[in-house]
């Protein structure tokens, strides 16, 4: 169980999810990427990250999520203000949580889905 000082840890991360792996990608790339993604299709040409890496183990035919670090948390935040832009594509961008704050948020979507858009 993770408690509110790891959260607070990770404030200034970002998953994202379906970034095309190369074979032995290195976190040079992975952050290349990253920066590619943000100023391609998020219009969002001067954010400033700390470093970005994939996450867990390998697998083939599967892409592993990158998990970002921002320099800044208003630089967070705005990739956040414009995520709604990758509406259509393949990749999805979420708040870097531990797992169980992952797993409570995970509970409420089923509640959330039901009161409609305005529910947060």
């Amino acid at each position: 169980m993770c408690n509110y000082q790891e959260d607070h840890s990770r404030r200034n991360n970002l998953q994202i999810i379906a970034i095309q792996e190369n074979q032995d990608e290195t976190w040079e790339q992975a952050a290349t990427e990253v920066a590619k993604l943000l100023e391609d299709k998020l219009e969002l040409p001067d954010m400033q990250l700390e470093r970005a890496h994939r996450m867990g183990q390998r697998f083939q035919n599967r892409n592993r999520p990158i998990i970002a670090r921002f320099t800044r948390y208003c630089d967070r935040e705005a990739v956040m203000r414009n995520v709604y832009k990758l509406k259509g594509t393949k990749i999805f961008i979420n708040k870097d949580l531990c797992p169980s704050s992952q797993n409570i948020k995970r509970a409420q979507i089923p509640s959330s889905k039901k009161q409609g858009p305005k529910a947060k």
